[in-house]
């Protein structure tokens, strides 16, 4: 239907957005990885993968052992899933300008590449929709969560149940990162921008929405005292 296509990004691939800011995201993602449980990342909707993997690589570049950062991605098209955890892309996917990770993450697999199986196990893909209430109901909060290229398409009321979702899963301390075009619609004084504003990346505002408090009331209007009450006669002759 037509919210399930708005629901799942048509077209994507590595590293889109540029491999500086998936370096940013993986350095947030470092900072959080020695806590029990490891980071954890989620990318809703993930199209056919590539943007998962992305997230995967740069915490792998970043991350020491035994810090771990496990990635979850969610989409509501089931060929984009099973493209997606084959992982198997032509070289349209690979178009991000910058250094080719190819030789270092992928094998080739005739005409195409493969994700190398230590890049797939970090990523698990699962069926979600993103705007359903009980969108991921059991999973624990994330510590990212990427929601990118999908707000713009999607009605009033569906963006409204899936901002629902994304700030009950994003950890109090977590960071959104959406396109720099979404920015307007995050709930007004909700989040305010952590770094470059090209990167599209949102933190929680501080209580009582810091950076986007309103004004303060205007004091009430001062009364004026009642009149003094006039003096009375003086009284006449008994």
């Amino acid at each position: 239907d037509a919210l399930a296509a708005a629901l799942s990004v048509p077209e994507t691939w590595f590293f889109r957005g540029g491999r500086p800011l998936f370096d940013r995201l993986a350095g947030f993602l470092a900072g959080h990885a020695a806590r029990p449980g490891g980071a954890r990342a989620l990318s809703a909707p993930c199209s056919t993968g590539e943007e998962a993997y992305s997230l995967a690589i740069a915490c792998r570049e970043q991350l020491a052992p035994p810090a771990e950062c496990a990635v979850d991605a969610i989409d509501v098209s089931e060929p984009n899933l099973l493209r997606a955890a084959a992982g198997v892309y032509t070289g349209g996917s690979f178009r991000e300008p910058g250094p080719d990770v190819r030789p270092a993450y992928f094998r080739r697999a005739a005409d195409r590449w493969e994700v190398l199986p230590h890049i797939r196990a970090a990523v698990r893909f699962q069926p979600a929709n993103l705007a359903d209430p009980l969108f991921l109901a059991h999973e624990r909060p994330y510590d990212l969560i990427l929601c990118r290229n999908v707000f713009i398409y999607l009605t009033p009321d569906a963006k409204q149940r899936a901002m629902a979702n994304l700030d009950r899963l994003l950890a109090p301390d977590g960071r959104l990162c959406l396109t720099p075009a979404e920015a307007d619609r995050l709930p007004a004084g909700r989040f305010g921008p952590d770094g470059p504003t090209e990167f599209g990346i949102y933190r929680r505002a501080a209580a009582g929405g810091a950076g986007h408090t309103a004004p303060p009331p205007d004091p009430p209007a001062a009364r004026a005292d009642p009149p003094a009450p006039a003096p009375l006669p003086p009284a006449g002759p008994g």
